[in-house]
């Protein structure tokens, strides 16, 4: 022990600087957390940036951008990990609260994802862009 003892104290002494203080640089942009490195939004003030005010907890929301039909109706939707979706997950599309459609997300990323139409009703419009979607919950009556 008596061996190691110096060692560690002039590792630690070199790893102080030598001027005593470290001071933090000012930075351009404000880097949300969990965003890309590249990624920015405008700050209020330079005390209270504009990501404070979003929630934690993930939406579970996300609205349809884009359907693409052909053997399999493939929904793409503007949400992502980000806002809850995993594959696999169960969806449900809602317009003015009814029901549309049910989807299974098959891939996901950050700020995006796909899906798969399971099911269908056939007494509405077939999902359109802009439709809501939500994670599906089970319910019981």
């Amino acid at each position: 022990m008596s061996r190691l003892h110096p060692y560690l104290f002039a590792t630690a002494a070199a790893l102080v600087p030598a001027a005593g203080t470290v001071h933090a640089q000012p930075s351009a942009g404000v880097r949300p957390p969990m965003l890309p490195a590249d990624a920015t939004r405008p700050a209020r003030s330079a005390t209270h940036p504009a990501w404070v005010d979003e929630p934690i907890e993930p939406s579970g929301r996300a609205r349809v951008a884009t359907v693409s039909e052909g053997k399999a109706d493939v929904v793409l939707l503007d949400g992502g990990l980000y806002q809850g979706f995993h594959t696999g997950v169960n969806c449900v599309i809602q317009r003015n609260e009814k029901t549309v459609a049910w989807l299974v997300i098959v891939k996901c990323e950050t700020d995006r994802s796909a899906a798969l139409i399971t099911n269908q009703l056939a007494t509405v419009t077939p999902p359109m862009s802009g439709d809501e979607v939500r994670i599906a919950t089970m319910s019981f009556k």
